[in-house]
């Protein structure tokens, strides 16, 4: 008899042991259920993130060409306001009768010269 209650108490600590397990296993299966639910959502944001940095590095790269753009136009422009002036030059020295007509716009072109300039 004594042997069957120390069997018998054997066989209630394992199932209690198994039960417990059991209780754990259920618990960790719910907690990596949460984790991967959070890791699914983390997933989305990234995605999300990473095509928003791609819209924005468009846009940059898309900005950035233009500013390339406008300042070469820029430039050229700077550049035929200078071959104006010179051939106003070139003409006012030629001919005494289009000094009259030169006259008041050639300070003001200076000075749109020099203010492109100091814009710079």
């Amino acid at each position: 008899m004594e042997l069957q209650n120390k069997v018998m108490q054997l066989v209630q600590e394992n199932a209690s042991v198994v039960a417990n397990k059991g209780k754990e296993l259920k618990g960790h299966e719910e907690k990596t259920n949460i984790l991967l639910t959070d890791l699914n959502s983390l997933q989305k944001k990234v995605e999300a993130l990473t095509q928003e940095v791609a819209h924005w590095k468009k846009l940059s790269e898309y900005v950035l060409k233009k500013i390339e753009s406008q300042a070469l136009d820029s430039m050229h422009n700077e550049e035929q306001l200078i071959e104006c002036n010179k051939e106003k030059k070139l003409l006012m020295a030629n001919g005494p009768e289009d000094k009259e007509v030169f006259n008041g716009e050639e300070e003001e072109d200076d000075d749109d010269v020099k203010k492109e300039k100091k814009r710079r």
